[in-house]
C-alpha cells in the first residue's frame, strides 16, 4: 500500500510540475521579441505610435520614450520625429495583450 501511494504522490507533483512548465513557457512567449520590417505608413507623434506595412501585414506599433531608434543620420539617441512616412524600417518589438511595443526601429533604406 505505502508503495503505490508513494507512486501515486510522485504522478501527481510529476503532473503539476509540467502543468507549471506548460503555461511558464505560454507567459514566456508573450514577452518574445519578434521582428518586423518594411514601409512606414503613418507615424503618430503626439500618441507614439508607428504603423509599418510588409507584404504579409500592417503592424502598428507603439513607441515608448525609451526605445531606441536608429537612422543613417543619428546611429544613437534619434527620435520618432527622425523618421518619416515611406521610409523602410525594421522594428523589433514584444506583444502586452493585444498591444505591438517597439523596442528598437532602424532605419534599413529612406525614401
Amino acid at each position: 500500500m505505502k508503495l503505490s501511494a508513494i507512486v501515486l504522490s510522485i504522478v501527481t507533483v510529476g503532473l503539476g510540475l509540467a502543468l507549471l512548465g506548460l503555461t511558464g513557457s505560454t507567459n514566456a512567449q508573450t514577452g518574445t521579441t519578434k521582428t518586423h520590417s518594411g514601409i512606414i505608413r503613418s507615424i503618430n507623434l503626439k500618441s507614439r505610435t508607428l504603423t509599418v506595412e510588409s507584404a504579409a501585414e500592417v503592424l502598428t506599433f507603439s513607441v515608448p520614450t525609451d526605445a531606441e531608434i536608429v537612422t543613417k543620420d543619428k546611429p544613437k539617441g534619434a527620435d520618432l520625429d527622425s523618421l518619416m512616412v515611406g521610409d523602410k524600417v525594421e522594428v523589433r518589438y514584444t506583444t502586452d495583450d493585444a498591444e505591438f511595443i517597439a523596442h528598437r526601429i532602424a532605419i534599413l533604406v529612406s525614401k
